[in-house]
């Protein structure tokens, strides 16, 4: 997952080395989420998740992971770095949504706390390019070549590891689900489960709350409010902390009802939501950072609890292409959210105060 947001750390790097403005900037991360929803919707129609072996397709999406991270080296063109962050989509897209599916295989009772821990492990993932780039003494680095290429390295080196631990160390669960045949009214009838409709359009609003906060929030941070370095450091913690909340509260859905820990986690973001520019630009930089983490803390736990209502609700055959499918929808929500925030930033009588 370090691969997934990377380009946000080393921005500048990209719009200088692509001769592109900063507002296209947002390109690199819009055309993850483009390859992701491109490759979720693959294998929603070819129902891949429910005919194949799912781990089998973790190691194969962590491979290409880190081809694609790799070739982003060899690019000389805006295009050719779009096609490489596209293909880092695709890869995400074969890693996340069967590692959900693996998941759902080992646990009933306790479903929702368990996707917790992954979607909790996720989190520090998707944040430990801001942490490499909160280095002491690489201030400076990470708007260099020499920067972006260690930057690539050490994600494309995690990512490696990552690729081989779901052939080599993870099995299916005693509660394995069905193996299905395609059909195409398998996804007419998902679609007219109207709970697990529900449940999918409460994660397309989760999502674009989510990656527009988490793509934005490093440049905003150190645009209006800290040095690069702590802006860093501070980026991944309100990412990272996501992990904490997700093993904190991943009970809560189970206990009290995924409906309402939803509700609240909701209302809790949407209120930072509304007033982090504001105390970015005026408050104690203190004062900042406990909003900003707090606001992470409340970003992410309901996301699991999604995920796991669409297990819960479709037909077991019909789980892992649910789960891509719910996916699919998640990250084109994200789309116009990456987009908006920054071009909402740069209007000069909103700017960061209102963006988000």
């Amino acid at each position: 997952m370090s691969t997934w947001l990377s380009s946000s750390v080393v921005l500048q790097y990209l719009v200088d080395a692509f001769s592109v403005s900063e507002g296209h900037g947002s390109f690199f991360t819009i055309a993850v989420q483009l390859g992701f929803v491109a490759c979720c919707l693959a294998q929603a129609g070819t129902q891949l998740p429910d005919r194949a072996n799912c781990r089998w397709l973790m190691c194969l999406g962590g491979l290409l992971a880190v081809a694609a991270n790799l070739a982003m080296l060899a690019c000389r063109a805006f295009w050719q770095a779009l096609l490489a962050r596209f293909a880092t989509g695709v890869a995400m897209a074969l890693v996340y949504p069967p590692a959900t599916k693996v998941l759902a295989t080992w646990f009933v009772a306790k479903r929702g706390l368990a996707m917790s821990f992954l979607v909790g492990a996720i989190a520090p993932g998707s944040g430990l390019a801001n942490l490499v780039k909160a280095a002491p003494g690489s201030a400076e680095l990470w708007a260099t070549r020499r920067g972006f290429v260690l930057l690539t390295l050490a994600t494309s080196g995690a990512t490696l590891v990552g690729a081989a631990l779901p052939v080599l160390f993870v099995a299916d669960g005693p509660f394995a689900l069905p193996p299905s045949t395609f059909k195409v009214e398998n996804l007419a009838r998902i679609a007219g489960n109207r709970k697990a409709v529900l449940a999918i359009l409460g994660y397309m609003g989760h999502s674009w709350e989510l990656y527009g906060a988490w793509s934005w929030l490093p440049h905003f941070l150190g645009s209006e409010v800290f040095e690069p370095q702590a802006a860093a450091l501070l980026s991944f913690a309100a990412i990272a902390v996501g992990a904490v909340s997700c093993v904190a509260l991943g009970d809560c859905g189970d206990r009290y009802g995924r409906c309402k820990m939803c509700v609240a986690c909701s209302l809790v973001s949407l209120a930072c939501d509304a007033s982090v520019g504001a105390v970015g630009e005026s408050a104690p930089r203190w004062a900042t950072a406990a909003l900003v983490v707090a606001w992470g803390f409340f970003l992410v736990p309901d996301s699991p609890q999604y995920t796991t209502s669409v297990t819960e609700l479709v037909e077991p055959e019909l789980v892992g292409t649910a789960l891509v499918v719910n996916q699919a929808l998640g990250f084109v929500a994200t789309i116009p959210a990456i987009f908006l925030v920054n071009q909402v930033a740069g209007v000069g009588a909103i700017g960061w105060r209102f963006a988000f």
